[in-house]
């Protein structure tokens, strides 16, 4: 049994339906890991374009391909590629007993999942969407690797400079000293275990990655309940560094985030109104370092229905409406000159 591995219920005991049908893909990192890649592909042939769609911290492909709202589903109808990747430790993806950080991803996942799409998809370049870490993933992939094959980029939930506006990750980050005595956060158990009791009332724990209202209670309990795994203490370190002044020092050269961040794509970022995770300020002062970034505030001042939460945003009963369609006309917009 894999270190990731939990007794989760089946999916169709808790949605009563099954998600949309994705082809499982494997791609192979330098130092021997098998990472899941789940293809939904495009309904239209050929295809638009091809897009990765990454994950947060401690979650897994249920984020853009959750049974019932699944946003790879959406864009692969719109015509797009759709490449659901889990990172190491994340969902059917093999775990290093070791442990591993952020450095991991960068050197070793990311290349491999980049290659396995493009080699799949049959695209020189692809575009990228990644929720919360996998927005940061992917700003400081780019920065690092300014020829990466990566057309494009939208972000949701993500910053790099997590210490503007109040977010609750600060009180959580006041813990690691007495979660560095443990090798392993049992987060994806711990989620399962409390997911009956979630999403019927007021809670902190829903409201860590729900806003009030923005989802319906059997989302709430089926997202905790297989939503998650296991987080390494290592990693969190690594994270943690978000709120220090001078930020994460990444990559071979040490180059510090977010000081040094150089992104020369285009880039779409979206902050939710109500985040308690990434506040919409952190949001803004990361898009303020990229040349010619466009940004989405959901919330209700800013035009939206209602204000948004960090998962809602992917998720929320009202994302498909509010959400999901300007995320396909920016990539339109983006792709069509591909389409000559």
């Amino acid at each position: 049994m894999r270190l990731n591995d939990a007794p989760f219920r089946p999916w169709s005991r808790w949605l009563g339906m099954a998600a949309e049908p994705a082809k499982r893909l494997a791609a192979r990192t330098d130092d021997g890991l098998d990472l899941a890649v789940w293809r939904v592909a495009s309904s239209m042939s050929p295809a638009r374009g091809a897009l990765l769609l990454l994950h947060g911290l401690g979650a897994n492909r249920y984020t853009f391909h959750f049974p019932g709202r699944s946003l790879a589903f959406f864009l692969a109808d719109a015509g797009y590629d759709c490449y659901v990747a889990e990172l190491r430790g994340a969902g059917d993806s093999q775990c290093p007993r070791d442990g591993w950080d952020f450095d991991d991803y960068l050197s070793r996942d990311l290349p491999a999942l980049v290659e396995r799409v493009r080699r799949e998809s049959g695209f020189e370049e692809i575009g990228w969407i990644g929720h919360s870490m996998g927005g940061i993933l992917l700003l400081t992939y780019l920065s690092l690797n300014p020829l990466a094959p990566i057309r494009c980029g939208v972000t949701i939930g993500s910053a790099l400079d997590i210490g503007a506006g109040a977010t609750d990750f600060e009180k959580l980050r006041r813990l690691l000293p007495l979660l560095k005595r443990v090798r392993w956060i049992p987060f994806g158990a711990l989620a399962h275990g409390l997911a009956p009791a979630l999403g019927r009332r007021p809670n902190r724990i829903d409201a860590f990655n729900f806003h009030p209202g923005g989802v319906e209670g059997w989302v709430a309990r089926a997202t905790h309940a297989n939503g998650f795994g296991l987080i390494p203490t290592q990693l969190l370190t690594t994270l943690a560094a978000l709120f220090e002044p001078h930020g994460m020092a990444l990559g071979p050269n040490g180059a510090r985030f977010p000081e040094t961040l150089k992104v020369e794509k285009p880039i779409l970022m979206f902050a939710g109104g109500a985040d308690r995770q990434v506040p919409k300020e952190a949001v803004l002062a990361t898009a303020s370092r990229i040349h010619g970034c466009a940004t989405a505030i959901l919330s209700e001042r800013e035009g939206a229905s209602r204000d948004y939460g960090h998962f809602d945003m992917v998720i929320g009963k009202t994302a498909p409406i509010e959400v999901w369609p300007r995320i396909r006309e920016w990539l339109e917009q983006v792709f069509r000159p591909a389409l000559g």
